[in-house]
């Protein structure tokens, strides 16, 4: 398409400039045309077409000015994530829970030196965690939350077994090169790029990460995992049942979703969504065990035997060590972002005065007063 311009200054804001592509790629794809309005402004730009499509663009520039490959990448990784998503179970998929992959394409021709890569999901209704506790309404009651965090368990539970793609991080290969490379680099993203952990804890690092990541690795499962469960792609709205109570209405960015252990889910999960909330993560796991027990009575004998495995995959004596090895091994600084007030350390500066990262571990991930299968 001509008069693309590739530059950085093209932020989600400027929709004159966006809405020519909404419209081009509508008609392209028989879609209905309502002017866009911004969903968000991180790396990638994403639209709302109505309340019926979600648009998102992978610039030769992503919205921090940086050229490269990325927005190429981003984009492949993120289709092959909802071709995994089609089979979901259909409760989640007619509930509207998820996004599915309507329309995907590039403006440009691969033989070109900048692109401009779209895809087209179906629009998941709801308000963002993260929007209702800005706008005050956080005040849901602890039971209404508690079983919020366990409706999400179950619903996270059941993506979990998703059948592997061979086309998405879903061999034990890609896996490991991807857990290999952040644990050779966590501890320079730690000290160095983030600064965000004391030196004492640093001193600890090399002694607290497994000795033989490979065996560490072959002692979990490799399943579907969204990897970015934080309070921005969780949305909740009100229930037409049980007097207007809350209920989760959908999941969404499946950008950084890959074949990994589960484990590594619990990472943002915890960290951002629950604001380290032991209990809420607790009956998140308890939730969990339900929802892959939901399909082991549902599917064939071979599938259920699956979920036995995966239902037990939380409940084991080294829950706390192996969710905290994940959370140091996390690509995304989660201890302490001074900038943008937010991390571990912000919330609770208190727990820099710990002496061990296994007291650290033991504050942040001890759920085994609700969950006894966990210590």
């Amino acid at each position: 398409m001509e008069g693309y311009v590739p530059e950085p200054s093209r932020r989600p804001d400027d929709l004159e400039f966006w809405n020519k592509y909404v419209r081009v790629l509508s008609d392209k794809h028989n879609l209905p045309y309502t002017f866009p309005e911004v969903l968000s402004g991180g790396t990638w730009p994403v639209f709302s077409m109505g309340e019926r499509y979600t648009i998102k663009f992978y610039p030769t520039y992503g919205m921090d000015g940086q050229l490269g490959k990325e927005g190429k990448v981003a984009f492949k990784e993120e289709v092959t994530a909802y071709d995994t998503l089609q089979y979901a179970p259909e409760d989640v998929t007619k509930a509207g829970l998820i996004p599915l992959l309507v329309a995907q394409g590039n403006f440009f021709s691969e033989d070109k030196p900048h692109y401009l890569f779209y895809i087209v999901t179906e629009y998941v209704t709801g308000i963002p965690v993260k929007q209702i506790v800005a706008t005050g309404e956080k005040e849901l009651g602890r039971d209404v939350v508690g079983s919020l965090a366990k409706e999400l368990g179950n619903l996270v539970g059941r993506l979990h077994l998703l059948p592997k793609d061979d086309a998405l991080d879903v061999s034990s290969h890609r896996w490991k090169e991807f857990l290999t490379f952040r644990y050779h680099n966590c501890y320079g993203d730690l000290k160095d790029k983030w600064k965000s952990m004391p030196a004492h804890f640093l001193d600890q690092l090399a002694s607290y990460l497994p000795s033989d990541l490979d065996a560490f690795m072959r002692s979990g499962s490799l399943r579907f995992v969204h990897c970015d469960l934080i309070r921005d792609n969780v949305l909740l709205s009100p229930g037409m049942e049980d007097n207007g109570r809350w209920k989760i209405s959908g999941l969404i960015d499946f950008g950084d979703a890959r074949f990994g252990d589960p484990f590594y889910e619990l990472a943002a999960l915890h960290t951002n969504l629950f604001q380290c909330d032991k209990e809420l993560l607790a009956q998140f796991v308890l939730g969990y065990g339900e929802g892959v027990a939901w399909l082991n009575k549902r599917n064939s004998k071979q599938e259920g035997e699956a979920a036995d495995d995966q239902c037990r995959g939380f409940l084991r004596s080294d829950f706390v060590y192996r969710a905290m090895v994940f959370l140091l091994l996390y690509e995304f600084n989660q201890f302490q972002n001074l900038t943008k007030k937010r991390g571990i350390f912000v919330k609770f500066p208190h727990l820099k005065e710990l002496g061990t990262l296994e007291e650290l571990a033991q504050h942040l991930w001890d759920i085994s007063a609700w969950v006894p299968g966990t210590a």
